[in-house]
């Protein structure tokens, strides 16, 4: 048995296609356009609907966006055999150590490539050894922030982790396996995936059970590391997954079940200021104990709940049932797998009231994005979408913010669409003025709507870019803008803490799905659990509004902004 089925190949070969592209750039001799052509490939099998074991066996690889003869024949050899010949042999040529190069800030497979080829670098600690030495001076373009930035870092790499959706998958998926074993008389999810953590270091159940026939059942997984096997033991069942992360299976008895939840549970300066806990059935039962209200695992991190719980200033906090649309989704107009129909009809059925069509703009090339005229043409296409089916349709772009801070789109394109967002998905080697100042540019444009993940971290690869994110929160509670909650588990962008400081300065918050499929609309739920940890409410948030509410406030903020542009022109 596969945890959980086919949908952990799919991931799984989004990063073998990626490693492929990285090793070709480290290497270097190859043609840039066929590490391009994997890195299409990883996108769209990232933002497939459904298994990708499911296409091949009805024959189907080569209806995947940019998957031709040659990958659809890499694809079909790594399901049969669990491997991919070529890329085994790339590996080989390839010190191991430079594809950890890529954990760092700033080093691209190229950079790692360069260091590789020119200075003989081949792992972490070789670099540090090198920067210590001054000897990336050689290289040029490593000055003396980047050099310091990379120290940083490398004293700051951490041991295998999971993104939320990763760890939520298998933890439920371990969760279900549990609760079938016989004497089983309760199982439930708890750890870093239950606050909603962006990124788990382990996972954790806590069950009432026999750990021995846990352990029994659980090992038949073929997803343990070679020495990782589940071991019973008289308080947990403990394993190590193959990437690395461990597994707590925490044994409690019935009348203490509460009790062990809070503790597998809540972050260590929470659990700290709880002091002892009492014995209790139920974690609502433990709280009452100690004479607060239950409180939400998101928020169970020390960093006010607690005082909040006593002064009874605990917030409402967001549902994923509050919210009434998605404002950032993508289809085949640029790097989506699904048509604006199919993506429409998916949000539908979800119960949403509306959806923004926010395809890329031309110049971020990997995603095949729109320029005016692609735009004028999925205009009608959206219009006839609108009409057939009566929903709520919203055409809008996710605009490349460039180097400089322009957008990719003119202006008489940017008011033609009916929500703007403005994102950095580029030049992240900037230092950080010069990429404050290229968000804040776009932060101030009339014509842009909201600033699309923020921080710019892809998880777990990439931190987040060196960005003031005080000045682009000012900003934008200066310019009426929204920011967002980006619900794709590589993103989860703004986080917690941030999107707790924007709220409590006025800005308006949008969470949302980036779905590149209908599948990743079901996204919206990570980013409803990254707002729960920054403590925000219904009314914090834009698109928990009602279709003519949210237009209304468009329409607002348009107005406003040209009557700002007025008052400037007569200024002046």
């Amino acid at each position: 048995m596969s945890v959980p089925g086919g949908w952990r190949t799919n991931r799984a070969l989004y990063l073998l296609f990626n490693r492929f592209a990285d090793l070709i750039e480290i290497e270097g001799g190859e043609d840039v356009r066929k590490s391009a052509s994997y890195r299409r490939a990883a996108i769209a099998l990232r933002n497939l609907d459904q298994p990708v074991d499911a296409m091949a066996a009805q024959g189907r690889l080569r209806e995947i966006p940019g998957i031709g003869p040659v990958l659809a024949a890499k694809i079909q050899e790594y399901l049969e055999t669990g491997r991919i010949a070529a890329l085994d042999r790339l590996e080989a040529e390839v010190p191991a150590g430079v594809l950890d190069l890529l954990a760092l800030p700033g080093v691209g497979a190229r950079t790692a490539g360069s260091l590789w080829h020119a200075l003989r670098v081949t792992s972490p600690a070789e670099l540090e050894t090198a920067i210590r030495a001054g000897r990336l001076k050689e290289l040029g373009g490593f000055g003396p922030k980047k050099e310091q930035a990379l120290l940083a870092a490398l004293t700051g790499l951490s041991s295998p982790r999971l993104i939320l959706s990763e760890a939520w998958d298998l933890a439920e998926a371990l969760r279900a396996r549990v609760a079938a074993v016989p004497g089983t008389a309760r199982v439930e999810v708890a750890g870093e995936a239950r606050r909603g953590c962006p990124l788990s270091a382990d996972l954790t159940l806590v069950a009432v059970g026999d750990g021995t026939a846990i352990a029994a059942a659980l090992a038949g997984l073929a997803i343990w590391a070679r020495d990782g096997a589940p071991k019973p033991a008289a308080s947990a069942v403990t394993a190590t997954l193959e990437s690395g992360v461990p597994l707590r299976v925490v044994l409690s008895p019935a009348q203490a079940f509460g009790t062990a939840m809070c503790l597998a549970t809540g972050g260590a300066a929470h659990l700290a200021a709880l002091g002892s806990l009492p014995a209790a059935v139920e974690e609502a039962d433990v709280y009452s104990a100690l004479g607060l209200p239950w409180i939400a695992p998101e928020l169970r991190e020390g960093t006010g709940e607690i005082e909040a719980a006593r002064a009874g200033t605990l917030p409402e906090l967001l549902r994923e049932a509050d919210i009434r649309g998605d404002l950032h989704t993508h289809t085949r107009w640029s790097d989506g797998s699904a048509s604006v129909a199919e993506m429409a009809a998916a949000a539908a059925a979800r119960g949403d009231r509306y959806l923004a069509i926010t395809d890329h703009s031309r110049a971020l090339v990997i995603a095949h994005g729109l320029g005016p005229d692609e735009i004028r043409r999925q205009r009608r296409e959206i219009d006839d979408v609108r009409a057939s089916t009566g929903m709520t349709l919203l055409q809008g772009c996710e605009v490349e913010v460039l180097a400089d801070g322009r957008l990719d789109l003119d202006d008489d394109s940017l008011r033609g669409l009916d929500f703007v967002i403005a994102s950095l998905h580029s030049r992240f080697g900037q230092d950080g003025p010069a990429i404050t100042e290229r968000a804040l540019r776009a932060a101030r444009h009339p014509l842009v709507d909201m600033i699309g993940h923020p921080s710019g971290r892809r998880l777990p690869e990439r931190p987040e870019y060196p960005i003031d994110l005080e000045r682009l929160i000012e900003a934008a509670a200066e310019g009426g803008k929204v920011l967002e909650v980006n619900g794709s588990p590589e993103r989860c962008d703004l986080d917690g803490a941030w999107a707790r400081r924007a709220a409590a300065s006025g800005v308006l918050i949008s969470v949302d799905s980036d779905a590149h499929g209908v599948g990743g609309l079901g996204f919206r739920r990570f980013g409803v659990m990254t707002a729960r940890r920054g403590w925000l409410r219904p009314d914090q948030v834009l698109n928990t509004r009602e279709p003519e509410a949210v237009l209304a406030w468009l329409a607002r903020r348009r107005g406003a902004q040209d009557q700002k542009k007025g008052h400037a022109a007569r200024a002046a």
